[in-house]
């Protein structure tokens, strides 16, 4: 897409991610919290349900 006008984006404005970026960063994720020790259950959980949600697509 290409902006009319002059439109510049917020300073807040983030860009769009790849799907294959996007999997690559949250696979990265998942590991780190999940192989971590020091991580409690439900954050453990909750990247499990996220992960189903965008990988398995349930």
């Amino acid at each position: 897409m290409t902006p009319v006008g002059d439109w510049t984006p917020p300073a807040c404005w983030y860009e769009p991610t790849p799907a294959s970026e996007f999997a690559d960063r949250m696979e990265k994720t998942y590991d780190t919290v999940v192989n971590d020790p020091r991580q409690p259950n439900y954050a453990k959980a909750g990247q499990a349900e996220f992960r189903d949600i965008y990988k398995d697509g349930k």
